[in-house]
């Protein structure tokens, strides 16, 4: 699991309040133009100011002021999951945002993200959920995954899986990467685990 590190600073007294909150998967919001997962994540820890009917009610005032929150990634997980807010409320329905994301499929850099002590960490893309299809309520879902036998990319559509290419484009909706080396399982352990299916 992760870490998020969020902070509220009141603009009148300047009371900084943090708190350090768990997440299992990263959401970041989607723009109407095409970007990179880089800008992506910039704009998920720029400063949110809190004004109007969503002003903090700072400890130290004992009344509603004008605040600034900021959300930063304290610790990430060895497993990054991506997950991007293609789902948007219009009226009474939900929206699908279509955008391209620019993602790396090796060595995401987020060290620049990360304000906690271990900030060094490269990714690697291993698998990708895709969504096909123009809303919420219709569509259909696929998978796209990286063999870590022939270093291929496969794709996985119900009981169909073919070969493909490199996955990009608008239909990615969730990322899955790994800061582990992803070997090829050990030819005893494939043998040990098929005799036990075979037993039974």
């Amino acid at each position: 699991m992760g870490q998020f590190k969020a902070t509220v600073q009141c603009l009148s007294c300047k009371k900084l309040s943090k708190k350090f909150d768990i997440f299992l998967n990263l959401s970041l919001s989607m723009p109407q133009r095409s970007a990179t997962l880089y800008e992506l994540l910039q704009e998920f820890e720029r400063p949110e100011k809190m004004t109007g009917s969503n002003r903090w009610h700072c400890p130290r005032c004992n009344t509603l002021r004008d605040a600034v929150k900021t959300i930063k990634i304290w610790k990430l997980p060895p497993i990054l999951i991506v997950h991007f807010k293609r789902f948007v409320f219009s009226g009474m329905w939900r929206e699908k945002i279509h955008t391209t994301i620019n993602f790396p499929i090796t060595g995401l850099n987020m060290e620049e993200y990360v304000c906690g002590p271990h900030k060094k960490q490269y990714y690697n893309l291993y698998a990708v959920s895709h969504h096909q299809g123009a809303g919420l309520d219709s569509g259909h879902y696929v998978a796209s995954c990286k063999s870590v036998i022939d270093k291929n990319w496969y794709r996985f559509d119900d009981t169909e899986v073919s070969q493909c290419s490199t996955p990009s484009g608008s239909t990615c909706f969730v990322l899955f990467y790994s800061c582990f080396k992803r070997t090829e399982p050990r030819q005893e352990s494939m043998t040990s685990n098929s005799s036990i299916g075979g037993s039974r």
